[in-house]
């Protein structure tokens, strides 16, 4: 099979989840931006990390991703730790608000996502539930 079609099908579900989510009018309301949101997440679940580790997993520039969390750290977010044995290194991590407002967003999105699986019918479930399995099982040999 053309690994071209499964690149096309991961990008046809990632829409037809966006216009699910408008058609049910789902809304997380929260004051922060999305790249926040996601960089909170992704802090909360890999931990502290130096600035270019992060832009690179994240696929973000580390001028704008630092700019962001300058503005971040302002609004107690997230902690900047210089690294005592090279200042060239800076560290982030979550404060107890970002790690508070992570577990928020993760939250939200988990209603979200199930709001949009009351739609489907059981076997539709079962069968998608078998299907990622699958999929779940095939990139994990690739870890």
């Amino acid at each position: 099979m053309d690994r071209k079609i499964v690149v096309e099908l991961i990008e046809e579900n990632h829409n037809i989840m966006h216009k699910l989510v408008e058609k049910m009018h789902i809304v997380y309301e929260n004051k922060y931006s999305r790249h926040k949101i996601f960089a909170l997440m992704w802090l909360g679940k890999n931990g502290k990390q130096r600035l270019k580790d992060i832009a690179a997993q994240m696929g973000m520039s580390p001028s704008l991703l630092c700019v962001m969390f300058n503005k971040m750290e302002k609004e107690d977010l997230i902690v900047r730790e210089v690294d005592q044995n090279d200042r060239r290194n800076t560290y982030y991590s979550l404060s107890e608000n970002g790690e508070l407002t992570a577990d928020n967003a993760i939250k939200e999105i988990k209603k979200s996502v199930l709001k949009i699986l009351e739609l489907f019918k059981e076997d539709e479930i079962e069968d998608m539930a078998k299907a990622l399995s699958v999929v779940n099982k095939i990139l994990e040999k690739h870890l």
